[in-house]
């Protein structure tokens, strides 16, 4: 299996403010803005469809940094939380990519069935006054928010073939290397777990990637990930004191075919981090 570290959500360029981390410890990513130019065909969901405990994600991102998104178009995907919007009686949790990363993820890195997607994001943990705020001493950090097991895989996928995937964004998206990877129903080592979800931070801290007094792109990982190949990154990326993740790449490659310790420590933060 196959562990792919997938960065997510608002980030400096797309949204430009970090996504919270809520007092209860969900980890409410935000969806990055609609590429305009894309056709009216794609799914048109807006920041205000989207909920959290009956505040849509609009209202929370004006509270946080007085940004109108209310009639803006978002990207929501992965598209694995199912209460931020009404769903159909089939909807199925999905994660999409195209052009580079589909061929980083396919063709040079062999991404297929059953391979796990753990979903990061630049987080900051928020607190109720009246309306959402940043906490005033709370840090900037990469947490992992969400995870996806492939249990199948859509090559130029189009809406009427696939119902269970109706406003998903990469359902028309009009590249042939456009692609959905769909989740399996449960995962392949805990059929009691569903094959792609959110995850709590207060359920799990070891979410958190980013090294405790450090910038967000500073993480802590355990040392025997020193012995395997993680894309967009060498031996030089290995500091004294802690790890210095790459600035390009959305997907991050762990080849951890065979490696037992590898594959146990994607899992927990699973096994761990689920609230249900």
């Amino acid at each position: 299996m196959k562990v792919i570290l997938s960065r997510k959500g608002f980030d400096s360029r797309n949204g430009k403010i970090p996504s919270p981390i809520m007092p209860d410890g969900t980890l409410l990513s935000l969806p990055v803005p609609e590429n305009p130019k894309v056709s009216e065909k794609v799914a048109i969901i807006k920041y205000e469809q989207l909920q959290y405990k009956g505040k849509s994600y609009a209202e929370i991102i004006n509270e946080l940094k007085k940004i109108d998104f209310l009639d803006e178009r978002c990207h929501l995907d992965p598209d694995i939380c199912e209460s931020v919007i009404t769903r159909s009686e089939n909807w199925r949790p999905a994660f999409g990519q195209s052009n580079a990363a589909i061929t980083h993820l396919r063709k040079t890195n062999g991404v297929g069935i059953n391979d796990l997607f753990l979903f990061f994001g630049w987080f900051r943990k928020v607190e109720i006054d009246g309306k959402y705020q940043y906490m005033k001493k709370s840090v900037d950090q990469h947490v992992i928010f969400g995870y996806l097991q492939v249990g199948e895989i859509l090559e130029y996928p189009i809406k009427e073939q696939y119902p269970g995937l109706e406003g998903h964004p990469h359902l028309d998206r009009g590249s042939k290397s456009n692609t959905i990877f769909v989740a399996r129903k449960s995962l392949s080592w805990d059929e009691n777990k569903p094959g792609a979800g959110c995850l709590n931070l207060n359920c799990n801290p070891e979410l958190v990637l980013t090294k405790e007094g450090f910038s967000r792109t500073r993480w802590q990982l355990p040392d025997f990930l020193k012995k395997v190949k993680i894309s967009y990154h060498t031996e030089e990326n290995w500091k004294e004191n802690y790890f210095q993740s790459a600035d390009i790449g959305q997907e991050f490659v762990i080849d951890s075919d065979g490696k037992e310790k590898v594959e146990q420590w994607a899992k927990d933060f699973i096994n761990k981090g689920l609230t249900t």
